[in-house]
């Protein structure tokens, strides 16, 4: 936690010290919220949108994977701009379709988050495609759509929740290998943030498809505004920069397990085949009028 109190920074900007005021976007604070401040540490996010980023010393575009960087929060630094669409939304989704009586007082996310646990990893060959409103990066593709695939008569609620979350998982796996080669460095750690790295399952699940190490930062559902907070405060110079990585709590780092790479490896194939197979199928379903 930080010493320093929100008074203090008030104070600060009254007292006429405009030379060291800052301001910053979702995305420059949620990277100093992830705690991922050095070059090429990466971080993803989920709510109900995702993206992957991390820091990088010069700017850089990739028109052709939707890959490019914008000025960050921290001096001389640019920040990867890597925006996928839809995480969260697509369990918002799946929640009113499974609980369609739910009312204010129910907690159906609670039981979600519980369900997947009984189900095997690769949910038993059920795959989400989870493009809700279509593909941002690495290539775009706004005519897809979500669909479950290979549904049988004994899925269940619990084979659904678990393919949501593996699908999301895929989604980012395809992109973690673009964005690797747009940095031109491994994506060895990942930082985890929003409110789609509360359920510890889904942190491994991600853990397992990706194939590295996942920090689940603590508070994640804060920590943009936590990482907004820490860059007015190195602005002030208050602390430094270095020191802001220290001062981000982690509850838990989720290593990949290697026995659940037999089933998500050819899992992500099919996953990635079936994307390849359907795209004509949903340009022609999807693709808009022709105007008059």
């Amino acid at each position: 936690m930080l010493s320093i109190t929100l008074s203090r920074l008030a104070s600060a900007s009254l007292a006429g010290e405009d030379s060291r005021r800052m301001g910053s976007c979702d995305l420059q604070s949620a990277a100093i919220g992830a705690g991922a401040v050095e070059d090429f540490d990466g971080f993803f996010y989920f709510g109900t949108t995702s993206w992957m980023s991390c820091h990088i010393p010069a700017t850089k575009t990739d028109p052709v994977h939707m890959l490019s960087s914008m000025p960050a929060a921290l001096p001389g630094r640019y920040v990867v701009t890597a925006e996928q669409g839809v995480a969260g939304q697509c369990l918002e989704f799946l929640k009113d379709i499974l609980y369609p009586d739910s009312g204010p007082d129910s907690e159906p996310y609670a039981e979600m988050n519980q369900l997947p646990a009984a189900i095997l990893p690769g949910g038993e060959g059920l795959i989400l495609t989870p493009w809700l409103r279509g593909v941002l990066a690495p290539s775009e593709e706004s005519n897809t759509r979500d669909a479950f695939f290979n549904q049988t008569i004994h899925t269940t609620r619990g084979h659904y929740v678990r393919g949501a979350m593996e699908g999301i998982a895929f989604k980012l796996r395809r992109l973690k290998g673009n964005l690797a080669r747009f940095i031109g460095h491994p994506c060895q750690m990942l930082g985890f943030i929003g409110g789609g790295a509360t359920p510890d399952l889904w942190c491994q699940i991600l853990a397992d498809i990706l194939n590295c190490p996942v920090r689940q930062v603590a508070g994640p559902r804060n920590a943009t505004a936590l990482g907004a907070a820490m860059a007015a405060f190195a602005a002030l110079g208050e602390i430094k920069y270095g020191e802001i990585p220290a001062r981000v709590g982690i509850a838990r780092v989720y290593d990949p397990r290697p026995e659940n790479r037999k089933p998500y490896d050819p899992r992500f194939r099919e996953f990635m085949e079936i994307y390849r197979r359907n795209l004509q199928i949903y340009r022609r379903l999807n693709a808009l009028p022709p105007s008059a």
